[in-house]
């Protein structure tokens, strides 16, 4: 995380509340141990960040032992070069206006990510995070993002945010835009709709445009060291999601049907003739009742076949584990 707490003139800033929170929660939850780490050692959540969190962020922020853990960051000094690649699978930055005024000249920051590159694990920054790879020079004397496909925070994004003149304006201390760092490090941005989800992998360098692609983007890390979990978990949620819409439609059906029978029986009640419309209420509601039926059974079959496959997976590496075992 950045340790810049405030723009050159002096408006609170710091990191981006939900792009710590977010990939925090997508690590554990698969499992994993996190370490979170700043410039300098010190590091303060942008006020917006914080008044804008959604309820995920939220929670933990109000968590006193996991809001513990963003209060104290390491230093990124304090990470030694010899044994970071060792301890950590991957590194991962998380974005913020603050970090645009430290990432990019941060030589701790720099040296990690080459350590991390050499040694072929994954690097990763979202939003404003990716400027901290504009300056990260190779052995070989190329720099890190020269014909590198990259996203982060996009212009049209800092113009709805009014941030763009305070980016660009470089006698009040602006640095230039996270795009334009990019793209003068002769990587190759990519852009996607302000806001929404944009996660882009060029090798081992996985970048994000905005909040929305923290965790998707931490999720592509995940799924980089479990090469089972990224063939079987997408096409699972993805039926998930499918299922979950066809349930809420199937139920907003039964309640209309309910609702017109109802207005029917009223108007029997008072004496209207209602046996045709009745009958035609009925039919209808009985044949998109058994349509939506079809479909449901038809989505619970290809989830039970993903997970057939899947587990299928796990114990043919499983077998695959055991006699490597043997044979040590």
């Amino acid at each position: 995380m950045t340790s810049c707490a405030a723009f050159p003139d002096e408006t609170p800033t710091g990191y981006y509340l939900s792009e710590a929170v977010h990939p925090y929660n997508v690590f554990v939850s698969n499992g994993w141990e996190v370490a979170f780490a700043s410039v300098t050692g010190t590091a303060v959540a942008d006020p917006s960040s914080v008044s804008g969190a959604d309820a995920e962020t939220t929670a933990f922020w109000e968590d006193p032992e996991k809001k513990a853990l963003l209060d104290a960051p390491k230093a990124l000094a304090e990470v030694p070069l010899d044994t970071a690649t060792t301890d950590y699978e991957a590194i991962y930055f998380a974005g913020g206006f603050g970090c645009m005024f430290d990432f990019p000249e941060c030589a701790e920051a720099q040296a990690l990510i080459k350590a991390f590159v050499e040694a072929e694990k994954p690097v990763a920054a979202v939003c404003h995070g990716p400027c901290v790879l504009a300056n990260v020079v190779l052995g070989d004397e190329t720099k890190l993002l020269a014909d590198k496909l990259a996203t982060g925070f996009s212009d049209a994004e800092e113009d709805k945010m009014g941030k763009l003149e305070v980016m660009t304006n470089k006698e009040a201390g602006g640095k230039g835009t996270c795009a334009e760092m990019i793209t003068a490090a002769g990587g190759k941005f990519q852009l996607a709709t302000p806001f929404t989800c944009n996660v882009v992998k060029s090798g081992l360098l996985y970048t994000g445009q905005n909040p929305a692609s923290a965790a998707p983007l931490a999720t592509q890390i995940v799924y980089y060291y479990d090469p089972i979990k990224a063939e079987f978990e997408p096409p699972r949620l993805a039926l998930l999601s499918q299922r979950a819409k066809l349930i809420e439609e199937m139920e907003a059906a039964e309640l209309n049907f309910n609702a017109k029978l109802g207005d029917f029986k009223k108007t029997e009640a008072n004496g209207g003739a209602v046996a045709d419309k009745l009958e035609e209420l009925q039919t209808k509601s009985m044949a998109g009742r058994d349509v939506r039926n079809a479909w449901l059974a038809d989505l619970d079959a290809k989830l039970e076949r993903n997970a057939t496959r899947r587990q299928a997976a796990l114990d043919a590496k499983a077998a695959a584990e055991a006699a490597a075992a043997e044979e040590e």
